[in-house]
């Protein structure tokens, strides 16, 4: 895994990603279809397949950080976004269209855009704020599947520009505290959540989930570990296609498997 260069290349981040989303994935269509059937391992992979998510926004940040199309980059991630989004209602939620969730693609197409408008109000930061912010919203309205995380998360990275010091200083409170608003966002967007604020649901669904997404921090070894360098590529539309490919793969395993064996 690792190349000559010492430490960890693009590609090599990709497919750790990768790995770990596709058995967060996995466990996630397994346990709809055999709920309660092993809980310990339930718990176990979540914390496992955490970095996954910040793994993909980290390259993301640096994809737009060596991009030469930036536009086109940007709108890449909106179209397979748009393309996967009936295949991950389908796997996912057991309905071709599902409107309070949408696939992580479009937290990541939202984040990428998120960063091509920080840099292009570079001399007007009041106006990027406020356009950041909408899309934050607009994010939220829609409910992109990571939400505020999903949004800013990539932004955070960037910024940092691979600085460890400033990852540890400052990355790391803002993942937790983003992590922690992130199912406070969700909880309130979401119907027939009134009593969000009772104390007991509060810490149950905000703090607990909050927290367990920030284990998402356990990518930064990894992270700490890249070299700068591409790495041996597959094709590029590879990347893409793999998102709703290894759903339907997905699908397709669970569907076979007639009891329980886990």
């Amino acid at each position: 895994m690792l190349n000559s260069n010492k430490g960890l290349s693009t590609s090599t981040l990709k497919y750790i990603a990768m790995i770990l989303m596709f058995i967060n994935h996995f466990f996630n269509v397994y346990f709809d279809k055999f709920p309660n059937t092993n809980v310990s391992l339930d718990n176990f992979q979540l914390y496992l397949t955490r970095p996954s998510f910040f793994i993909f926004c980290f390259l993301i940040s640096e994809g737009m950080r060596y991009t030469r199309g930036r536009k086109k980059y940007i709108l890449r991630l909106l179209l397979f976004a748009l393309s996967s989004e009936l295949i991950y209602d389908y796997v996912t939620r057991g309905q071709l269209i599902y409107i309070y969730s949408q696939n992580s693609l479009f937290d990541l197409f939202a984040g990428a855009l998120i960063i091509y408008i920080y840099d292009y109000f570079k001399d007007d930061r009041i106006l990027g704020f406020i356009s950041i912010t909408c899309i934050c919203v607009l994010d939220c309205v829609l409910c992109f599947g990571y939400s505020i995380l999903g949004a800013l998360l990539p932004l955070m990275f960037y910024i940092c520009n691979n600085d460890k010091k400033k990852l540890v200083i400052y990355g790391i409170p803002i993942s937790i505290f983003l992590s922690t608003l992130l199912y406070i966002v969700i909880y309130l967007i979401r119907p027939g959540y009134s009593i969000l604020l009772q104390r007991k649901y509060f810490y149950d669904y905000v703090i607990e989930y909050g927290l367990l997404e920030a284990h998402g921090l356990l990518s930064l070894p990894f992270i700490f570990l890249y070299n700068k360098q591409k790495g041996k590529q597959l094709p590029k539309l590879f990347y893409y296609f793999f998102y709703p490919g290894h759903l339907l793969l997905i699908k397709l395993i669970v569907s076979l498997i007639d009891a329980p064996i886990f």
